[in-house]
């Protein structure tokens, strides 16, 4: 795995810390959620993939770390787009975004990407790919499809400022970085690679320990990777 990187607005880059910096805590994102909060969102998800075990070493890492909240396995995901909130959007728009979504993938083949390295960046440590070519297309074709139903104005995010990553923990209390950088550039561990098939419409919420949902709908991508059946 290559060096981490660490928000320059909180350490500096590279995954090396700065004398006295902090690392913010995510806790009022996490505020708006705990009140009920329930969203649609596309998200990539990770059942049985090489992912979820470069998780969890990076994770061992961090366990026992005050200020952390570690994702639970189950819940890791990339996030694609944001959709809407539930009493923003009607059953009938919620179909009609899927059937879009669907049509739209099944013009993009699936494709691997790799996660080569660490991120801490506005309250959250995260896995980042190597590239991100595939997640690109997978967000173009679902802003394609959204747009369809709800109009090119009516999505709920800019095109702009998309930056894929998987979370792993949550930084729950403002602390210092250089232990946090510490434990994760000991981690030795190879990059995962990820075929990325499939996106999910999920309806997410908080849970008791982390980030969670109900899954609406898969939309598969319309042809295999280069090199698979």
């Amino acid at each position: 795995m290559k060096a981490g990187h660490v928000s320059t607005s909180i350490a500096a880059h590279q995954g090396h810390s700065s004398a006295g910096a902090t690392l913010g805590s995510n806790q009022a994102w996490a505020g708006w959620w705990n009140g009920g909060t329930r969203f649609y969102a596309w998200h990539l998800t990770f059942d049985a993939s090489p992912v979820v075990e470069l998780a969890a070493a990076y994770q061992q890492a961090l366990t026992g770390t005050a200020g952390l909240e570690l994702v639970p396995p189950r819940w890791l995901h990339l996030t694609v787009h944001g959709v809407g909130l539930l009493e923003e959007i009607s059953i009938r728009q919620v179909r009609s975004i899927a059937d879009a979504v669907a049509r739209e993938l099944s013009l993009v083949g699936a494709q691997p990407a790799t996660f080569d390295r660490w991120s801490v960046n506005h309250g959250v440590i995260c896995l980042m790919p190597a590239s991100t070519a595939v997640f690109n297309d997978v967000r173009g074709a679902v802003r394609a499809g959204m747009a369809e139903v709800l109009g090119a104005t009516g999505l709920a995010e800019p095109v702009d400022g998309f930056e894929p990553h998987v979370s792993i923990a949550f930084v729950t209390a403002d602390q210092p970085a250089a232990p946090v950088v510490e434990r994760l550039s000991a981690v030795t561990a190879s990059p995962a690679t990820h075929v990325v098939r499939s996106a999910d419409l999920l309806e997410m919420y908080r849970g008791a320990d982390a980030y969670q949902w109900r899954r609406i709908a898969t939309a598969e991508l319309g042809f295999p990777a280069l090199g698979e059946q």
